[in-house]
This record gives structure tokens, C-alpha cells and sequence, in this order.
């Protein structure tokens, strides 16, 4: 399995890049030898956002998460909360045991103090997770406004 799953919302433009941000950091850091990013398995047996579809996609996902050792979260959403498939697969990971590590490109913004005390590293750029030791997962704590 995977190194790494990456849990973002990539439901705007805005979202779509920041997953590829996130990607492209990934690439570069010579910790990480694979990743997983579900934007790009979203093709199943059946039809677009069907129930089937979404049972087909879900399983997938769920392995991936419980396969990996750290679960990668963009937990930024234009402007509110935290994406909920996120959310999810951030609860679904801890219970799981895995590493956490958060990306928020805006942290002037509030974040939600379960995700924020979820966390085993908060960052807040694709340059310092292209920089982050995961072979050590190095915790770096969440510090900011929480509601």
C-alpha cells in the first residue's frame, strides 16, 4: 500500500489546485515514496454519483486509508469549514492510528479544534510538507484559533 493518503475536498478550482500543490510537494520530498490521491480514482464500474458508484469509491478509500502510515489533510474550504469526506477520513485515521499531518494554506482562518488537536504536525504551505521528515514524522502542534 501507499506511504501516504491525501484526504482534501477538490470540489472548486481553488480546491483542485491546492491538491495539486500538495501532490507536487509530495513528489519532491525524499521521504515519501508513494502517495495516494483519491482525486484521481474517482472512475468506478458505474456511473457518476450513483449509490453503487459511491459504495465503489468509499471501499476504495477506506482500504487506502487503513493501508497507509500517514493520512495528508488539505483541511482549507474556501471560506468554511472543514470538507466533511475529509472530516471523515481524518476521524477514520486516528482511530486507526495513523500520523496526521495537516496542511492549511490560509491559517489566519479559525480551524476546527477537533481537527486542529487531531493532528500530529500542522502546516501551513506546500513548501514546508515538501520539507517534512516522514520517514520520523516529526510532530509539529497545532497553535492558532480554534472554534
Amino acid at each position: 500500500m501507499d506511504q501516504v493518503y491525501l484526504a482534501a475536498p477538490f470540489f472548486s478550482p481553488l480546491q483542485i489546485k491546492r491538491v495539486h500543490a500538495v501532490e507536487n510537494a509530495l513528489k519532491k520530498n525524499p521521504t515519501v515514496h508513494s502517495f495516494y490521491s483519491p482525486l484521481h480514482y474517482q472512475k468506478a464500474d458505474y456511473p457518476q454519483n450513483t449509490v453503487q458508484w459511491g459504495r465503489q469509491i468509499y471501499n476504495l478509500d477506506v482500504q487506502r486509508v487503513h493501508g497507509c502510515k500517514t493520512v495528508v489533510a488539505i483541511i482549507d474550504m474556501d471560506g468554511g469549514d472543514v470538507d466533511s469526506g475529509t472530516s471523515f477520513e481524518l476521524g477514520m485515521a486516528r482511530q486507526a492510528g495513523k500520523k496526521i499531518v495537516v496542511v492549511k494554506f490560509d491559517p489566519k482562518e479559525h480551524t476546527n479544534l477537533m481537527i486542529g488537536m487531531c493532528c500530529d504536525a500542522y502546516l501551513t504551505s506546500a513548501d514546508e510538507l515538501a520539507k517534512y521528515d516522514f520517514k520520523s514524522c516529526p510532530t509539529k502542534p497545532f497553535e492558532g484559533k480554534v472554534f
